[in-house]
């Protein structure tokens, strides 16, 4: 078979959950012997126009000739993808996957008869959580409410050009239909997965020089958390529920990984509970880092409060052999609570977060073993599996 997908970035230009669900779906597609075309906005003149990475066939489309707004990209993007679709003798009968709904407009124009788009979570919504819409003057709210309307619109227009819905999880599948009443189009749930031998256990040398890099001394237990720093992330109630955590124990170090809008607001909460020696915004760490982060952590944390449409960081943890504390919202049902429903706590509650913690640093409750978190990890999600149940799905449709 041959596939397209469009998206608005893509790994390794950027490092991103989506992102990284697109070029691991693609690379697995290319192993099993399928032709993959990616096109993507290229995002500076450093970027060749084209490349082959793994097998898969990058193009990349010429950026504004200066910086520019959010909706004046948008556009020059979504008409260079156009440009590049009626320029480029593609097969028609490839299938056409589109990743976001950023570029669902370019999407539309393929004639193509064999579509799919990829939803992740409602674009207009993940946008006003962002905003912080509810803490808003009501000018401001009229304002952000017209660009989520803008939003929907749009991502609306992509999915019903689509013949297929993709889903990551059964809870994104059930927001599309909450959130889509009118849209019938048959739904393909198939989980993000990872790459095994990059995601696992580091050398206890690793380990100790990335300790050091980040001044967390021995026998320190270290929470860790792989988020954009983004409201709906619950980062700052997992900085509370550390806090209160802390109180009781001594030893704990909370490392937060990425970035995003939420910095600023993130420090001063930091800063104003005096927890800067125990908490550390290590800020974008690189791929080639990520696993010796996971590996360097006794817990990690997914605090998500909405939204959470799969949650890769958390297969990437438990592959490197850590295992995830995860709040009960979105997909995290469906990738922690089936490996331990005691790993589990109520969103936004910090006192059960802080008592889950305390639990668990004291030894109270005894944590899954490395070997146990990667072979749940590798048994439950897997890019092969992801990519079969794809192929067997538009091989039924022909």
């Amino acid at each position: 078979m041959k596939f397209i997908f469009s998206i608005m970035a893509y790994f390794p230009d950027h490092i991103g959950g989506a992102w990284m669900y697109a070029n691991g779906l693609a690379e697995e597609l290319v192993k099993l012997g399928h032709k993959v075309d990616v096109i993507v906005p290229r995002e500076n003149n450093k970027l060749p126009d084209k490349s082959t990475i793994n097998g898969v066939d990058i193009h990349r489309l010429p950026p504004p000739e200066k910086k520019t707004h959010f909706f004046a990209k948008w556009f020059h993007d979504n008409k260079q993808l156009s440009h590049f679709l009626s320029r480029e003798l593609f097969d028609h009968d490839s299938i056409f996957i589109n990743h976001q709904a950023y570029m669902g407009k370019g999407f539309c124009s393929w004639k193509g008869p064999r579509t799919a788009a990829v939803f992740h979570g409602p674009w207009d919504e993940e946008f006003l959580i962002a905003k912080s819409f509810d803490s808003q003057s009501p000018i401001k709210k009229l304002f952000l409410k017209g660009i989520s309307g803008w939003m929907k619109s749009i991502e609306r227009k992509s999915l019903l050009h689509s013949k297929t819905v993709i889903t990551a999880s059964e809870y994104a599948a059930n927001k599309f239909k909450e959130t889509n009443k009118r849209i019938q189009k048959p739904i393909v749930n198939i989980s993000a997965g990872t790459d095994y031998e990059r995601f696992s256990p580091s050398s206890d040398e690793k380990i100790a020089r990335f300790k050091e890099r980040f001044q967390i001394e021995k026998n320190t237990f270290v929470i860790g958390s792989v988020r954009r720093l983004d409201k709906r992330m619950g980062l700052d109630m997992l900085i509370d529920g550390f806090y209160i955590a802390s109180r009781s124990i001594n030893n704990l170090h909370l490392l937060i990984a990425g970035k995003g809008p939420q910095l600023d607001e993130l420090k001063a909460k930091i800063d104003s509970l005096d927890l800067s020696s125990r908490i550390t915004l290590a800020g974008f760490v690189s791929d080639e880092d990520l696993p010796t982060f996971y590996s360097s952590c006794d817990l990690t944390v997914m605090p998500s409060l909405d939204l959470e449409g799969f949650g890769l960081s958390t297969i990437e943890s438990l592959g490197s052999g850590t295992p995830v504390l995860a709040s009960d919202s979105g997909a995290n049902l469906e990738t922690v609570s089936p490996f331990d429903q005691g790993l589990i706590f109520r969103k936004g509650d910090t006192h059960e977060l802080a008592d889950k913690i305390i639990q668990i640093a004291s030894g109270e409750k005894s944590l899954p073993t490395i070997e146990q978190c990667r072979q749940y990890s590798q048994n439950s999600f897997s890019w092969q599996k992801t990519a079969e149940k794809l192929i067997n799905h538009f091989e039924s449709k022909p």
